[in-house]
């Protein structure tokens, strides 16, 4: 599956709009930002984005990582978690690998566009 369209979900503007740079200067159409749950559930059903990039926990809602597993099942797109959590080994085993990756805050462009063309990867082999 390509990645073409891209949707970012962050508590903190800064970090959103950083990432939202880095991908339109690489040919990624970001299709939006938000910062609930209900929002990423809308513009996942209202514009089916390939990629969902998103902090590990957002605006502290208590359940918010096993409802988009719950909702990448779905509707069938990418994840990528952002988190400042060493050891994500917890919430790696609740996912499947091919569709879920995660990437340590702070992060730079260049393993922000690692972690996306790992999906990839993943895909074509």
């Amino acid at each position: 599956m390509e990645i073409n369209k891209v949707f970012i979900a962050e508590n903190e503007a800064i970090i959103a709009l950083d990432i939202k740079s880095i991908l339109a200067a690489n040919s990624f159409s970001v299709i939006g930002t938000c910062r609930t749950y209900n929002g990423v559930v809308r513009i996942v059903k209202e514009q089916s984005p390939d990629l969902l990039i998103t902090s590990l926990h957002v605006n502290k809602e208590h359940d918010y990582f096993d409802k988009i597993v719950s909702l990448q099942k779905e509707y069938n797109f990418f994840v990528l978690f952002l988190s400042a959590i060493v050891d994500v080994s917890k919430f790696k085993a609740k996912c499947n690998s091919e569709h879920f990756t995660f990437l340590k805050k702070p992060f730079n462009s260049d393993d922000l566009l690692k972690s996306i063309n790992s999906f990839k990867l993943k895909t074509n082999t």
